[in-house]
């Protein structure tokens, strides 16, 4: 099995877990804060958040995971909107079951991670060939 994945992919994985940790605590905290304590509106938090979060997001996977001196921030943003989408209309359903709009966030995060790893690593970040 290590043969087929390869073990840098599995260390890329490891460290884009690690980053995925960083700015899922961060993006759950801050939906905690405003949206469940503070009662803000989630729709405005949700997409504020998301916007730091991909700040944060791409400067790490560029230096710490990936280690790319040149990549395209416009690719990252628009995958990220893109899941971004995806999060907030299965949280919003979720929030219905869950009442906790973070509760529902981290549901709907854990069905993208490995999907947006790929995204990232074939398509973001990848190396040049030739």
């Amino acid at each position: 099995m290590l043969n087929i994945i390869g073990k840098k992919t599995i260390f890329e994985f490891s460290k884009y877990q690690l980053v995925t940790l960083a700015n899922f605590i961060t993006r759950t905290s801050i939906i905690y804060i405003f949206s469940d304590y503070l009662l803000l509106p989630y729709n405005y938090v949700f997409w504020y958040s998301l916007l730091y979060i991909v700040l944060q997001g791409y400067f790490l996977h560029k230096n710490f995971v990936f280690r790319k001196e040149t990549s395209s921030f416009f690719k990252y943003l628009f995958i990220n909107l893109l899941f971004g989408l995806f999060d907030f209309i299965s949280s919003s359903y979720l929030f219905r079951y869950l009442d906790f709009y973070s509760a529902a966030f981290i549901f709907s995060s854990v069905l993208t991670t490995v999907v947006r790893f790929y995204a990232y690593k074939n398509w973001i970040f990848r190396s040049k060939i030739g």
